[in-house]
């Protein structure tokens, strides 16, 4: 468990770090979704006993953070000139597959939920595809404003 929360950690340092490659200024932030189970087949993910809330953070100098409702992920997901929609976020994909970690990092698209499931299409950019990871936490990529937080103005 030490080893998946070190490799967790450590991913999500690298994708926030690639928040800020482009040069802006701007406030980003990004978004983390965790599950029981993660299925991964045919260009689809389906991920297993999520909950009804998604923390949100601030990348780096900002010292921000939060919880918003999957409604609102959602909603955010196909807002602005930059959405997701327009441009799908890279995920960090970790897992543990047999009690040892696993990290994928992919691009995801194609929201959709259902009850306690939610699913993406997906694309692999870096690392091994697993057919399914247990006690799985996903680190989505950043998101500039015009999105203002989860409380619509942290500071």
């Amino acid at each position: 468990m030490r080893k998946l929360l070190l490799t967790l950690v450590g991913t999500g340092a690298m994708i926030a770090s690639m928040a800020h490659a482009d040069g802006s200024d701007k406030k980003t932030y990004l978004f983390v979704e965790s599950a029981s189970k993660a299925e991964l087949a045919d260009g689809k993910l389906v991920l297993y006993g999520v909950d009804d809330e998604v923390p949100v953070f601030s990348d780096r100098p900002y010292r921000s953070a939060g919880v918003i409702t999957r409604d609102h992920f959602f909603d955010v997901w196909s807002t602005g000139q930059d959405s997701f929609d327009a441009n799908p976020p890279n995920a960090a994909l970790s897992g543990e597959v047999d009690g040892k970690s696993h990290v994928v990092i992919i691009e995801i698209s194609s929201p959709e939920i259902e009850g306690e499931r939610v699913s993406y299409s997906y694309n692999v950019i870096q690392g091994d595809e697993m057919p399914s990871l247990d006690n799985v936490v996903m680190f989505i990529d950043s998101w500039r404003e015009p999105y203002t937080g989860p409380f619509g103005g942290l500071p």
